[in-house]
């Protein structure tokens, strides 16, 4: 589908170890600058009052889920947009930075996430449920998609954003151009993820390696899988999910929502990675690459719990 039409407008002036989201969580919004600039949170805004015009409301106020609330991004957003926001992570810490960054508010809640599932969650709690670039740190990323569903009322909105598009994987002159002229470390994290350097750690079957980033579930589940599948590279940070052999399949996610759901909007985008309020680098080239993906979908009453 196309992209909405923000992209078109000249823009102005779950999981590793719970201890390690923990102790990033104070230098979490300096060190994302893909996020936390001017032109991705205008986006962001943009995005998601769009997502929220699809709820069909039987309430006076949406309900919705931040999965993976962090320091509050979209939780942030939620809240200025005037609807009932649920800020749920797996660690505390972070939902504590989230509530001195937002203060108390009558429409806020939190929820300390058990790193796995939404259990203790009823079956359509939700109006909508969002989730931003946060699959990519969770073990069994379609299970919790199922568990979005499960949670969403029926008519209800998933919005899942800021996970790397198809063509992220592939050779592309004009996305490596962009990331050089962006400065030498964009283009490093990209050639990590593609398996160009060596410089990640690495999981293999039977290996249990106590400085990375996991769960032991996450190890077994590895454990378990066909021998093509049992290594697997862990970033530092504790991302999962983000290496050319080991990363978010949509059409994976656009299966698993089929029965269940409605694909509203559904595109490629390329995210910004500049602070200044003209990002001349990302508008030079947002029309002619792209890194990103985002899908809105609604539960249909067919695919209801």
């Amino acid at each position: 589908m196309d992209k909405p039409s923000f992209f078109n407008k000249v823009i102005e002036p779950i999981i590793p170890k719970k201890k390690t989201h923990d102790r990033d969580a104070a230098e979490y919004d300096e060190k994302h600058v893909e996020i936390y600039n001017p032109t991705e949170q205008k986006r962001i805004r943009f995005v998601l009052k769009d997502a929220l015009s699809y709820v069909k409301l039987k309430s006076d106020l949406p309900r919705v889920l931040d999965f993976g609330a962090g320091t509050g991004n979209l939780t942030e957003h939620l809240l200025d947009l005037g609807v009932k926001t649920v800020a749920a992570d797996i660690s505390s810490k972070y939902l504590e930075r989230l509530r001195l960054k937002l203060g108390n508010s009558e429409r806020l809640e939190t929820i300390l996430l058990n790193g796995d599932d939404l259990s203790g969650i009823p079956d359509g709690s939700f109006d909508m449920v969002a989730t931003y670039s946060v699959l990519h740190h969770v073990p069994d990323y379609l299970k919790i998609i199922d568990e979005f569903v499960r949670v969403l009322k029926t008519g209800g909105i998933l919005y899942i954003d800021h996970e790397v598009c198809p063509t992220y994987w592939e050779s592309n002159s004009e996305y490596d151009a962009y990331l050089e002229e962006l400065g030498p470390e964009f283009s490093k994290v990209h050639r990590d993820e593609l398996g160009l350097t060596l410089r990640d750690e690495k999981i293999t079957s039977g290996t249990t390696d106590h400085k990375s980033i996991v769960f032991r579930k996450w190890i077994k589940q590895i454990k378990s899988r066909p021998s093509s599948h049992k290594r697997r590279k862990i970033r530092k940070g504790g991302d999962l999910h983000v290496f050319k052999d080991d990363h978010i399949m949509w059409g994976d996610i656009e299966s698993r929502l089929h029965s269940k759901c409605e694909i509203i909007n559904n595109y490629d985008y390329l995210v910004c990675r500049e602070r200044d309020e003209t990002p001349e680098i990302w508008r030079k080239w947002k029309d002619k690459c792209s890194d990103m993906h985002v899908i809105i979908a609604r539960k249909i009453e067919s695919g209801g719990p």
